[in-house]
């Protein structure tokens, strides 16, 4: 059985779900160790919807933070700078 998948450009999140976005991976980025049940909560009737994106959140962190560890010297922000590869960072 196929499972239906939504584009996520398809979705118009509300203020409110953007916000529990951004503090989830405010606290992430700050290695806080959100707990994302909690933050869940804050919008109970999206919790379904919003749950994998916090969940790949979660899992980009981790990933981004073991890379850092292993390779301290490479400047993540810097190579992953969309002005920079297209040209058009100031220098």
């Amino acid at each position: 059985m196929e499972s239906k998948r939504t584009d996520p450009e398809d979705i118009d999140f509300t203020d409110a779900e953007l916000d529990v976005f951004g503090d989830y991976t405010d606290a992430l980025q700050a290695q806080k160790n959100p707990d994302m049940e909690e933050y869940l909560k804050r919008c109970p009737g999206s919790a379904d919807t919003m749950r994998p994106i916090l969940e790949t959140a979660l899992l980009l962190d981790r990933v981004i933070t073991q890379f850092r560890r292993k390779h301290p010297h490479v400047d993540l922000d810097k190579l992953l700078d969309r002005k920079r590869r297209h040209g058009t960072a100031s220098k």
